[in-house]
């Protein structure tokens, strides 16, 4: 490993990136630190790192974003995102690797493990870089393969949105592919289990019904193939954080102040 390639590492908490940022440096690591992902972001379009090391819940432009606008710039798609945040809910993680992070650690952070999964992500990341042939598969190719699968999955997914009893079979069945393989690939490229990535989008569709002021709690909860009222309550709990009557108000509340 080259040490001398450069790190970012992106967090608003000062104290937080000063001491991140002196322990890579001590241990040979070309670092450069911002506190926030808009100045980051400028900063790639100069020098590009070979990871970056960024925290979620950030002001302005939140981690997320910074990680959707550097993968949505082919000249950006070998920068290797890493996320690191004190946020547990299982959408954040989702939403995390969908936008594209390949690894997310949880605060307080340990410097020491942190900087072993540093290691351990590029080694992988050059090994599968290296055992791919190059000949009419570039990078962007292979990205553009996971990317599209995943969509495909997403909307096989949303085509089946009623249907409360849509499982892995009829995944499996409609991707073309074994249950062990669509199991393995989802579990590979989002980090989550097939169940919870049916529900994942149910979940997330039913954040675009409730900007419909006509639709019900349960009509909802119908409409994204949930079989009752209370069970889609607790997994919109378990998912978001927050009650899906709460989670409306304040969605229509933020709809109002943008008009």
């Amino acid at each position: 490993m080259n040490n001398q390639e450069t790190i970012f590492i992106v967090d608003d908490d000062q104290v937080i990136l000063k001491y991140l940022s002196t322990f890579f440096s001590k241990n040979g690591w070309d670092v450069e630190s911002f506190e926030s992902s808009k100045e980051a972001l400028e900063r790639v379009k100069i020098k590009q790192p070979i990871l970056i090391i960024t925290d979620l819940d950030m002001p302005g432009m939140d981690g997320i974003e910074l990680i959707r606008n550097v993968k949505s710039n082919e000249k950006f798609e070998n920068i290797v995102l890493l996320v690191m945040t004190a946020l547990n809910e299982n959408h954040i993680r989702f939403q995390s690797f969908k936008a594209g992070a390949i690894h997310l650690v949880n605060k307080p952070i340990n410097p020491y493990e942190l900087e072993a999964a540093v290691k351990s992500i590029l080694n992988q990341f050059s090994k599968k870089t290296t055992d791919l042939p190059t000949v009419n598969t570039p990078q962007a190719i292979r990205k553009s393969a996971v990317e599209t699968w995943i969509h495909e999955a997403e909307q096989i997914v949303l085509d089946n949105l009623t249907s409360a009893d849509f499982s892995l079979d009829e995944l499996a069945v409609a991707l073309h592919y074994s249950r062990s393989a669509v199991q393995k690939r989802i579990k590979q490229f989002t980090n989550l289990s097939v169940s919870k990535f049916i529900r994942s989008i149910r979940l997330e569709k039913s954040l675009e019904y409730m900007m419909e002021e006509e639709n019900s709690i349960a009509t909802i909860a119908h409409k994204v193939g949930f079989k009752s009222h209370s069970y889609y309550t607790r997994c919109f709990k378990d998912y978001y954080g927050i009650d899906p009557v709460k989670k409306r108000r304040e969605l229509l509340r933020e709809s109002i102040i943008h008009i």
